[in-house]
């Protein structure tokens, strides 16, 4: 009887370490699923910072490239700005010069005209005396 009770006690222990190991092992698929599943996260996660940074490259090509775009529109503008101030500059000098020559025209003009008014009547005085 003995043999008996020394028995149950080991089939006992046996079967709770048999649940112990199924345990144990279940634990561990487990665990190694959690793992897995987050190690795929984690490598979905990384591919889509991979394309944020792709996508960000791109912007800051396109914006490095409309960025010269615009400098170079601005040269162009600034390049033509440049050239017409010169040609305002140089236009109004003309006018005032041709100003002055109109004021100068104006005053031959009118001295023409008061020394023609002025020898008529000179004639006129003169034909009046004789």
């Amino acid at each position: 009887m003995d043999n008996k009770l020394l028995n149950m006690p080991l089939k006992y222990i046996k079967r709770v370490s048999n649940h112990i190991l199924h345990s144990h092992s279940l634990f561990i698929y487990l665990a190694d699923n959690q793992k897995q599943e987050r190690i795929e996260q984690m490598a979905n996660d990384l591919n889509k910072y991979k394309k944020i940074e792709k996508d960000l490259n791109i912007f800051k090509e396109k914006h490095l490239e409309l960025e010269k775009d615009l400098n170079l529109k601005l040269d162009n503008i600034t390049h033509q700005r440049d050239d017409l101030r010169k040609s305002y500059d140089e236009l109004n000098e003309q006018i005032q010069h041709y100003e002055q020559l109109q004021i100068k025209y104006d005053q031959l003009l009118s001295n023409s005209i008061n020394n023609e008014i002025q020898e008529e009547l000179n004639e006129q005085k003169s034909d009046s005396s004789s």
